[in-house]
């Protein structure tokens, strides 16, 4: 059977953008064939009503991270030899994008 496991997760500092700030989790993982690859994840908010009963009228404002396909698009498709490589292949490209140093 074929698999990846996630072998460690990332939080990477906030990045300062002009009207907000935006928060990126990578995970890394690990083929059975050991092949590492990655996930990227963006820190969202959404305001959302439970679906369990609290009150009629209660909303929930909530963090989440979604997956972000856009930012580095096709990295889910990208392999690396480490560990090493997919955290400096992400980070590299996350100043590229927000053009951070």
């Amino acid at each position: 059977m074929n698999y990846r496991k996630i072998i460690s997760s990332i939080v990477f500092d906030e990045i300062d953008l002009e009207h907000e700030s935006i928060v990126f989790k990578l995970d890394i993982l690990k083929s059975h064939q050991g092949q590492y690859s990655a996930l990227l994840w963006r820190l969202d908010s959404y305001t959302i009503k439970p679906t369990f009963h609290v009150a009629d009228d209660f909303v929930a404002d909530e963090q989440l991270f979604v997956l972000d396909i856009l930012t580095i698009p096709c990295l889910e498709e990208q392999v690396f030899d480490n560990e090493n490589e997919v955290i400096k292949f992400v980070s590299n490209k996350l100043k590229q994008v927000f053009n951070k140093n």
